[in-house]
């Protein structure tokens, strides 16, 4: 398979496929899941999820999407957006 992390139509194209099994596709939700707990375990730690993050710069598209979806989802839940400070390359 081709380098697709850093093709964001490979990845988008993914997401739209209907395929349960599209790798890509669970590569994402995989890459969502790790990043949820991450900043879930730190909202337990504070009695809330932070409103502001200050994160290195995506260094690929799948990393990209990753963030965005992630942070998209809990601003869905908690009605509140998590402003991201990026920093670095």
């Amino acid at each position: 398979m081709v380098n697709w992390k850093n093709d964001r139509s490979a990845i988008d194209a993914a997401l739209a496929d209907p395929n349960t099994a599209n790798p890509i596709a669970i590569a994402v939700a995989d890459g969502i899941k790790g990043f949820m707990s991450r900043l879930t375990a730190q909202a337990e730690r504070n009695g809330k999820f932070p409103t502001e993050l200050i994160l290195t710069r995506p260094a690929s598209a799948f990393d990209d999407v990753v963030i965005r979806l992630t942070l998209e989802v809990i601003a869905d839940e908690t009605g509140k957006p998590i402003k991201i400070h990026w920093i670095g390359c």
